[in-house]
């Protein structure tokens, strides 16, 4: 069972004041997660600008990040060192 968090925020060169509050979704697989989150950002109507690495874990931890686009990627600090995890 893993949990996907998302969380958007404010991107000060496109300001709104109807960003969604931070949700927590159950899902079973990183593929589930990858269209949770493209399903939130589309329904939402969110930008590049108001999503930062989406994030899912396996209990409390760490286990994949999910950017704007769904594409799921390792968790390292540095992000040119992630890698793509094919879903």
């Amino acid at each position: 069972m893993l949990t996907l968090k998302l969380k958007a925020w404010q991107n000060y060169d496109r300001p709104r004041f109807d960003l969604p509050k931070p949700v927590e979704v159950t899902v079973n697989t990183f593929k589930e997660a990858s269209v949770a989150a493209r399903t939130w950002i589309l329904e939402n109507e969110l930008g590049g600008g108001n999503i930062g690495d989406l994030k899912v874990y396996e209990g409390k931890k760490l286990v994949a990040l999910i950017s704007y686009n769904g594409r799921v990627w390792t968790t390292e600090k540095e992000w040119t060192l992630r890698k793509e995890i094919l879903i």
